[in-house]
């Protein structure tokens, strides 16, 4: 008999379903529209074809101008030197404890063939959104990294002098990050969502974030 219900658990189990009752996609409005959408086409344009240090300087005036506090880490990891720009987003309704990240690889060099770009400027419109809402617990923090440096080198020496203490934070309370979000856009059109379920120490994430994401993706006629 045991053996017959393990075979028939596909037909008997629950699917989809939440544990958090506050994650109701069809219960909420959705915010994020094609004027932010625009948004980021605008700050495409505004940085394509630029050098490094005007992108630099770009992304850190837009970021202070959105009101986050905003500074730049010079960074040296192996035989890699950089700068990564981080920035606070503070939760109207958190105490500046917890945080999520959110990190995107900005354009730093000609040969940038257009992901950067992309992913860079929909993380700013997405963040000028964030600003209006009154909906955010946790602090957002933001690690815009260089294209060019080696995939992890330079978010790998961004959380260890975040961790430690080697990061000029002058007045920013570090808050403990509880998740983490990657944003990697392609340049071209595409109909599909990857998202990429990696935990701590091989743990999984919180499995009602993903299932929120699949899910609204799935409604926004994505495969995901």
């Amino acid at each position: 008999a045991g053996l017959v219900v393990f075979l028939c658990f596909p037909l008997l189990h629950k699917h989809t379903y939440y544990s958090e009752n506050a994650l109701l996609q069809g219960a909420a409005a959705l915010g994020f529209s094609a004027t932010h959408v625009q948004n980021a086409k605008t700050i495409a344009s505004m940085m394509k074809n630029k050098e490094k240090d005007e992108v630099v300087s770009f992304l850190f005036a837009r970021l202070q101008d959105m009101g986050l506090d905003t500074e730049l880490q010079q960074f040296s990891h192996a035989d890699n030197e950089g700068v990564n720009i981080w920035s606070v987003l503070r939760s109207p309704r958190g105490d500046g404890t917890t945080a999520m990240l959110i990190t995107a690889r900005f354009p730093d060099s000609a040969a940038d063939n257009g992901r950067s770009l992309q992913s860079t400027s929909f993380l700013l419109a997405f963040l000028d959104y964030l600003t209006t809402t009154s909906w955010l617990s946790k602090d957002v923090i933001v690690v815009l990294t260089p294209a060019s440096s080696p995939k992890h080198d330079a978010l790998d020496s961004f959380l260890a002098s975040y961790h430690g203490d080697s990061l000029h934070t002058p007045g920013m309370q570090r808050a403990d990050i509880w998740s983490a979000l990657c944003i990697d856009i392609p340049p071209t059109a595409f109909s599909t969502l990857v998202i990429g379920i990696e935990g701590r120490s091989g743990q999984l994430p919180n499995l009602d974030l993903v299932n929120a994401a699949v899910n609204s993706a799935s409604a926004m006629r994505f495969h995901a």
